[in-house]
């Protein structure tokens, strides 16, 4: 799916809303993946064996954190870089702050609390009236769309054979449930070079068109020594040198598998606020966004390194 922009990023990786149905309001133009075979991108940067071995052991060092995740809360913060109206290229238009609840494998959370909004004229960022109007929920059978303008809650109904599938099988898989073999099938990987010894800085580069379509890369700075990540930011398709089309989310100390944490009632099916309509849309068709990716010919080989293969 083509995100129309970077703000949608973040509620589609938490909700699992690319599992193979469509993403929500803004993005449901859009056209899934195509299902006819598709090359594979040609590497954006060559490692020497070395570096590849250090970017393996990362990856593997960082599955092995994050099968220990089965819950996870934090609160986070969101700035957005726009070229075409943003204040300039090292401006963020938007900060805004949210939070992110997460219980494995396929529940999860994803609400803006709050937005502020770049102002030239006092050169400070100013707090946006109403509601911000975006708030996901997903309780393992459904997403819920919270619409604060139209005053609705889309409910979107996850097919049977879609059910108990990780979130983290959406288009960026970084946050939770990392797979070292997965990752590197589907991204060009490199570790680049970081100011803080306390933290690790990888660049992922898609290697499949359906990806490229929806972000340039990513850039992921993960903590040493728990493997979270601290921050994450997504450079779109347009982003270039000259034009800064991107948004960054760092990310607080996070609450993992804390056993007072009533997560478990924060993923029921939600209620409908008063005066709020509920819609219920049409059951998806289930599609592999990948389906682009060739399987490989019997005796070829793997984009998996050695090291990662099982």
């Amino acid at each position: 799916m083509l995100l129309p922009t970077a703000r949608h990023t973040l509620p589609i990786i938490m909700l699992a809303l690319a599992l193979g149905f469509p993403p929500p309001l803004s993005a449901q133009n859009q056209s899934p993946a195509q299902s006819s075979p598709a090359a594979p991108l040609r590497a954006p940067f060559q490692l020497t064996p070395q570096q590849q071995a250090d970017v393996d052991r990362i990856l593997v060092l960082w599955e092995n954190e994050s099968n220990k995740i089965k819950t996870f809360t934090c609160s986070f913060e969101r700035w957005e870089y726009n070229s075409a109206f943003g204040p300039g290229n090292e401006i963020p238009l938007t900060k805004s702050d949210g939070e992110l609840k997460y219980s494995k494998p396929d529940r999860g959370l994803f609400r803006i609390t709050k937005i502020n909004t770049y102002d030239a004229a006092t050169g400070t960022w100013m707090p946006q009236q109403g509601e911000p109007n975006e708030h996901w929920v997903c309780d393992g059978k459904a997403v819920y769309e919270f619409d604060a303008v139209r005053k609705q809650v889309h409910v979107y109904e996850l097919p049977p054979e879609l059910r108990g599938k990780g979130i983290a099988d959406g288009p960026l898989p970084f946050l939770f449930g990392a797979d070292a073999a997965k990752l590197s099938e589907r991204y060009f990987i490199r570790q680049v070079a970081h100011n803080n010894e306390a933290e690790i800085r990888l660049e992922a580069w898609p290697r499949w068109p359906a990806d490229a379509a929806d972000y340039q890369r990513i850039e992921i700075l993960l903590n040493r020594k728990k493997f979270l990540p601290t921050a994450l930011k997504v450079y779109l398709p347009n982003h270039d040198e000259k034009r800064n089309n991107s948004t960054a989310y760092m990310f607080d100390t996070p609450k993992v598998n804390d056993p007072i944490d009533r997560l478990a009632v924060v993923f029921q099916k939600p209620r409908t606020p008063w005066g709020w309509k509920r819609v219920v849309e049409q059951p998806p068709v289930a599609h592999d966004r990948h389906a682009t990716r060739p399987a490989p010919a019997a005796g070829q080989n793997r984009v998996v390194p050695p090291s990662l293969q099982r």
